[in-house]
């Protein structure tokens, strides 16, 4: 009998109970990269998110070491910008620098934007799960001190 059938067959209680009673000796805090250290990732999930203070949907991306096992999951989003012939300068060197980013990632991760739908309507099954790439992390603290220090992309590099 499997780990799960003998659960399954445990009266509500004993479950609970089981659940309750685990060694967490050995269970360690995810590590973080160094500061400019450069990692390999793989996206393990990309999805269109909703900002609470954005209009307009951004590409979430969630990555993974793809060699060191233990190491933080690391976020980057991806502002939806298009170039726009009508907007002032600040405006369009802005949206300039958001579509600069959303081109180097597809160049870092070998994404022929020419060749490949990239669908996004699974986030953990579409064309950019699974791929990966190289990139210089950085390191974000939140400045409230709520939350731990986390790790992030301060750019990808095409190798």
């Amino acid at each position: 009998m499997t780990e799960q059938q003998v659960v399954d067959t445990m009266p509500a209680k004993q479950a609970i109970n089981t659940f309750l009673e685990v060694n967490f000796e050995g269970v360690e805090e995810p590590k973080l990269f160094a500061v400019d250290e450069e990692a390999n990732l793989t996206v393990v999930r990309a999805e269109m998110h909703q900002g609470k203070n954005s209009e307009v949907p951004s590409l979430h991306c969630l990555f993974k070491s793809t060699d060191r096992a233990g190491y933080q999951l690391v976020h980057c989003y991806f502002p939806n910008a298009a170039p726009n012939p009508d907007e002032d300068t600040e405006v369009a060197d802005k949206n300039n620098q958001k579509m600069l980013k959303r081109k180097r990632f597809f160049e870092a991760f070998n994404v022929d934007t020419a060749k490949t739908r990239i669908d996004l309507s699974d986030p953990m099954s579409n064309a950019l799960v699974g791929r990966s790439g190289w990139c210089v992390i950085g390191i974000e603290v939140d400045d409230q001190g709520q939350y731990p220090d986390k790790n992030a992309i301060k750019r990808f590099v095409k190798r």
